[in-house]
């Protein structure tokens, strides 16, 4: 009885020891802008500073006792249980520290990303894990730039990979064939036609990746209405079925355009509005799967230069309502960036594209502001 009175002596002097030493080192760290914890591992009891608190928008008070229960409600179920694994593998010395990112559910609803590091401070007598300090950091805006280069380089391999295959193919028959001249010519057009296309995609991503940042990198230069028009058209030569798609100086109500449309004038990247262009024709002769479908392009006026590319392929109900989300795709294998990026270059432009569900088909309007 004597003995458990004096390991209880002792138990209570070893963690007021560490609580003073924790206290003293949770301010240092917390004028990093770092939030900290302290786990008592035999009792279960969690002590959590305000910023870990604010981290995920809350304050204490509001989360009121802080235990494993409540944690694993507001952390993501795939993460705690990694975290579980891998503190069970530090408390056994499979590994000299504990350190996980995990996704913690802010109160608004959506999870931050929280980089959470630890490792036992204090031990019982008999080599049980006692104390176990640690700290979180806020690492929300590194994951969403690595997420975002993630899916850019994803994007860049799939989009880049049909320019190169006919590079790849045309130049193989350069080095491997007896060709005539005119053929030579034909092929090393193909190739450098091909690569000066790779090297505007590469150009479009790259601007795109900093108008999300909110820069204004636009290099914008006046075009009217007829040069936009014509430069659709040519556009067609590179597209297959371009049969299919048909150029209608008319409004969505089968009025003709005035004729003084054709001479006012936009104001745009030319590189980025090429690409928003194509990239809506291209969706549009990926949805008409039949070899009569029509790909109807509107060019009027509506407060300003309106372009309705109109298709008869439907999107479900459930992709309508995020269609413009990034990562969100009507396409079986889709990446997602196609309309997103469209709607950030619309708008870059002072414009928008907004969707409209037809009866037996799909359409999608582009508006941008005159001069």
């Amino acid at each position: 009885m004597e003995e458990d009175k004096l390991n209880n002596i002792k138990y209570k002097e070893l963690t007021q020891k560490f609580d003073d030493t924790h206290s003293q080192i949770r301010k240092i760290i917390e004028k990093t802008d770092v939030g900290t914890w302290k786990w008592n591992i035999q009792t279960g009891e969690m002590v959590f500073s305000d910023k870990w608190a604010q981290i995920i928008g809350y304050n204490l008070n509001e989360l009121g006792l802080i235990n494993a229960t409540v944690l694993e409600n507001i952390t993501h179920p795939d993460d705690f249980i990694k975290s579980k694994e891998l503190i069970n593998k530090h408390f056994s010395g499979e590994l000299p520290y504990y350190k996980h990112e995990i996704r913690v559910k802010h109160k608004k609803g959506h999870y931050v990303w929280i980089c959470e590091r630890g490792c036992i401070t204090a031990r019982t007598e008999d080599g049980k894990p006692l104390i176990m300090f640690g700290t979180h950091t806020d690492i929300t805006k590194r994951k969403e730039i690595e997420h975002a280069l993630e899916n850019y380089i994803n994007t860049l391999n799939h989009d880049l990979r049909s320019p190169l295959a006919i590079i790849i193919g045309y130049s193989s028959y350069l080095l491997e064939e007896e060709l005539s001249r005119e053929e030579i010519i034909k092929f090393s057009t193909i190739i450098n036609t091909t690569g000066k296309k790779m090297l505007k995609m590469m150009e479009s991503y790259l601007a795109l990746a900093k108008i999300e940042r909110g820069q204004d990198i636009l290099g914008k230069n006046l075009k009217t209405v007829v040069e936009i028009i014509n430069e659709i058209k040519r556009n067609f030569s590179e597209i297959k079925k371009s049969n299919k798609i048909h150029v209608s100086l008319k409004d969505l109500e089968n009025k003709p355009s005035n004729a003084d449309l054709m001479q006012k004038l936009i104001l745009i990247d030319e590189v980025l509005f090429d690409s928003l262009i194509n990239n809506l024709l291209h969706n549009a002769v990926d949805a008409s799967t039949k070899d009569d479908d029509k790909i109807i392009v509107n060019v009027y006026e509506d407060n300003g230069l309106c372009l309705s590319f109109y298709n008869t392929g439907e999107i479900s109900k459930e992709i309508q309502k995020k269609l413009f989300k990034k990562f969100i795709s009507s396409k079986k294998n889709g990446t997602g960036i196609g309309l997103y990026s469209a709607r950030l270059i619309a708008r870059a432009h002072g414009g928008d594209i907004n969707y409209q569900h037809v009866t037996g088909g799909t359409r999608f309007i582009l508006k941008i502001p005159f001069n």
